[in-house]
């Protein structure tokens, strides 16, 4: 039972390990950063 424990919770980390994603490659535009969106500031409501 013990060893078939291992077995099993080895090659979940196998199968799990195709699902990561591979490395990005230099000067590749998907991966570049992005910055957020800021929204533009409202105008001064000062009463003038």
């Amino acid at each position: 039972m013990n060893r078939f424990v291992s077995v099993l919770a080895l090659s979940g980390v196998v199968v799990l390990a195709g699902c990561v994603a591979p490395p990005p490659k230099p000067n590749d535009p998907y991966y570049a950063p992005v910055l957020p969106r800021t929204p533009l500031p409202a105008a001064a409501n000062n009463g003038s």
